[in-house]
């Protein structure tokens, strides 16, 4: 991906998730136009249609998914040292053979734009691992990379469908790590799109291996759901909350009316931009080969052997932070646990009025993992199975100590689906970060109001300049005298010229 496209691309996008009424049905515009199958088998990872997907999934030459590995031995190396090949090559297949793995292995993988090998959002991996190394029994963990698949933030769409490709690739080589190691227990942890990585890595281990292997537990946190999810519930689920009666003296209603009807307006103005045309039209200057085409909201969500479901490992544990913006909004696991009601976070709330979306909420759900290694976190308010997730509240989720559960990495597998309430207010060791989310809407926002301001002031400069020039065009008596009387001094004073001779 050019940097400076995505440089050009970002004003866009700031402006359309800052003013579209519908944000999500913005996000979920892709731009793909595959109609047909693809056939990776000699990857060992089968093949893939269109029947749902419109993005073309790229080869895995081209995502070539690292991993990185590491145990308490070797914890305290700064370098990740065992960077193993592209798995088609015998790299693979030399590191399970020589390694010893202990009786658990834990697996991270990103998200859309990320990488393991060098991302600001997965640096919570590092604390998570030595956390891991402190325990009593401590696990090894591998690091899964497929950043190649998912680095161009422009087409989410392809990262999405590459979430399959990705996630087979790691069900391949957990299956060659079990058919060593049959006893290993296998913990799979994903972020975002690497939620639905771990998915498909599940589903395929229990699908090439005929059911005789599966993974253990799959932690999803904050699944991606951009795309897994349909129109028609996101319709279904994202009614607006009623207005909650207030205490607080309020302005009178002609001002607040004013305020909002002000911001209306300003909004109003952007909402015919269409991003999708936008996209389309610039794309096309750089992939005149592949035409592209617009796939928005499928009527049904993505199919459940594509997204990550209580079918893909033994129990499945999923932490909501962010739910109607990046993450899902559906109970998708054996326990769902609702941070803060899961959509917003307390401590990224500090610039959510303009939209759902917060980075900072969604990245919350890795940070609440890690927290979690080092010192169980209680999770007592459990929500009656008739709850919608927009319901989902203290009020609503009565405490029981009967019934409780832990968040995150001590969670307690449960004989029927559960879904808690959680409050976040007194977890310590949380850190959201707000601030880049604030510079890059702030900065959509106020750099043309300073670019306006600056013609303002660029014009008036000019006006002032022209009438100082116009005012000093205006001829002086006493001026043009002197410059008279020195011209002359000037004449007397020059050398008398010499005729030359005939």
């Amino acid at each position: 991906m050019r940097p400076w496209l995505e440089f050009s691309l970002l004003p866009a996008l700031c402006l359309s998730c800052l003013t579209s009424r519908n944000v999500l049905d913005t996000a979920e515009r892709l731009f793909c136009e595959w109609n047909g199958t693809v056939d990776f088998s000699e990857f060992g990872i089968g093949s893939f249609d269109s029947s749902f997907w419109k993005c073309e999934p790229d080869s895995p030459k081209v995502i070539q998914p690292k991993f990185f590995y590491y145990t308490k031995e070797r914890q305290n190396e700064t370098q990740k040292y065992e960077v193993l090949s592209d798995y088609w090559t015998n790299g693979t297949e030399k590191f399970i053979q020589k390694t010893d793995f202990p009786e658990k292995l834990v697996v991270f993988t990103h998200g859309f734009v990320d990488s393991m090998d060098n991302g600001e959002t997965t640096r919570w991996t590092e604390p998570a691992r030595a956390d891991l190394f402190n325990l009593s029994r401590p696990p090894s963990v591998l690091e899964f990379d497929w950043s190649n698949g998912a680095e161009d933030f422009w087409n989410y769409g392809r990262a999405a469908t590459n979430t399959q490709v990705a996630g087979r690739l790691l069900g391949k080589f957990l299956y060659d790590v079990k058919l060593k190691n049959p006893s290993l227990k296998i913990h799979l942890v994903g972020h975002s799109l690497g939620s639905h990585v771990c998915g498909q890595a599940g589903f395929w281990l229990r699908t090439i291996s005929n059911g005789s292997f599966e993974v253990d537990r799959i932690d999803g946190l904050d699944p991606a759901g951009p795309y897994f999810i349909s129109d028609e519930a996101f319709k279904l689920y994202s009614k607006p909350e009623p207005l909650q009666p207030s205490t607080t003296t309020l302005a009178p209603e002609d001002n607040s009316s004013d305020s909002s009807s002000s911001f209306s307006s300003w909004s109003e103005g952007f909402e015919n931009f269409d991003i999708k045309a936008w996209f389309k039209e610039f794309q096309a200057q750089f992939y005149e080969d592949k035409p592209v085409q617009v796939e928005i909201f499928k009527d049904q969500a993505a199919p459940v052997d594509s997204r990550l479901d209580p079918t893909d490992a033994k129990f499945v544990s999923v932490i909501h932070t962010n739910a109607f913006g990046f993450g899902v909004f559906e109970n998708i696991g054996h326990l769902d646990i609702w941070p803060d009601g899961g959509r917003t976070q307390s401590g990224c709330q500090k610039f959510d009025l303009l939209d759902q979306f917060s980075k900072c909420s969604h990245r919350l759900a890795h940070d609440l993992w890690r927290v979690s290694i080092s010192k169980p976190i209680e999770v007592t308010n459990l929500c009656p199975k008739n709850t919608s997730t927009t319901e989902i509240s203290y009020e609503n989720c009565p405490e029981t100590k009967r019934h409780k559960n832990f968040l995150g990495y001590h969670a307690i597998p449960t004989k029927t689906k559960r879904f808690y309430y959680f409050n976040t207010t007194h977890v310590q060791g949380l850190q959201p970060r707000n601030e880049a989310e604030v510079a890059v809407r702030s900065t959509s926002i106020f750099i043309p109001l300073l670019i306006l301001v600056s013609m303002t002031l660029s014009v008036l400069h000019c006006v002032k300049q022209r009438g100082n020039r116009q005012e000093g065009a205006l001829p002086d008596v006493e001026q043009f005298a002197d410059s008279t009387v020195y011209a002359e001094e000037r004449i007397s004073l020059s050398p008398p010229v010499q005729k030359a001779d005939n």
